[in-house]
């Protein structure tokens, strides 16, 4: 009669919509950190020790901007620091699309824009998610809210896992300068293209909940 997870906290299309996105957010977030070791192996042939060496200053970077981000959407609202990580990551996706295979002194950079950008969107879409539900709901929501970024990063590595053993015959993007990382060139591309589709998602649903919220609170 009373279950944990009350069915009506489904029934709300804004949460599962949201709910939803940031999935699909967590799933494309992972690959900054479960494709770049493989890339950086199978691509550039480094060793494990170069290769943590390569992924310092992104993870360091993030580390240090991760507080500012949530001080800017204190600041500036959700939807701008959304704006924000999500042009941070295209940037990097674009980017690490391009010149993978080459120029390896520039994938480190490429990775900062990457992991600064996840860390303000899961802000973004934390608090964004939690204007949805009411203050019965934010505790059971909010769980579940982890609890699907944690199956669906599981997911994700498992496919990615299946699609890097595979062969990339040709690259999709024409930009691409190398011959060699074809298939994860043609992989940062598709996430970079799935990042737009969720931008757009986002402008659509979640924006004018966020704009609406931020004048309730600024006239109380």
């Amino acid at each position: 009669k009373e279950p944990f997870i009350q069915p009506q906290l489904l029934r709300n299309k804004k949460y599962t919509l949201a709910l939803s996105m940031s999935f699909m957010i967590s799933c494309i977030g992972i690959s900054l950190f479960f494709l770049t070791p493989i890339m950086l192996s199978e691509v550039y042939l480094l060793k494990s020790n170069w290769i943590g060496f390569a992924m310092i200053p992104a993870a360091l970077t993030a580390a240090i901007l991760g507080k500012k981000g949530g001080k800017l959407a204190d600041r500036k609202g959700n939807n701008y620091l959304f704006s924000v990580a999500s042009s941070s990551l295209l940037t990097c996706f674009i980017l690490l699309s391009i010149f993978t295979g080459d120029l390896l002194f520039l994938i480190p950079a490429f990775l900062i824009f990457g992991h600064v950008g996840q860390s303000f969107i899961q802000i973004a879409m934390s608090n964004s998610i939690s204007r949805t539900l009411s203050k019965e709901q934010v505790g059971v929501g909010m769980g579940f809210f982890s609890m699907a970024n944690f199956i669906a990063q599981g997911i994700a590595t498992g496919v990615y896992g299946m699609i890097v053993e595979q062969d990339a015959v040709s690259h999709w993007n024409p930009l691409h300068i190398s011959h060699q990382g074809s298939l994860f060139s043609n992989i940062y591309l598709t996430l970079a293209g799935l990042h737009v589709v969720i931008l757009l998602m986002y402008r659509l649903y979640l924006h004018p909940i966020n704009s609406n919220y931020s004048a309730r609170h600024s006239k109380s």
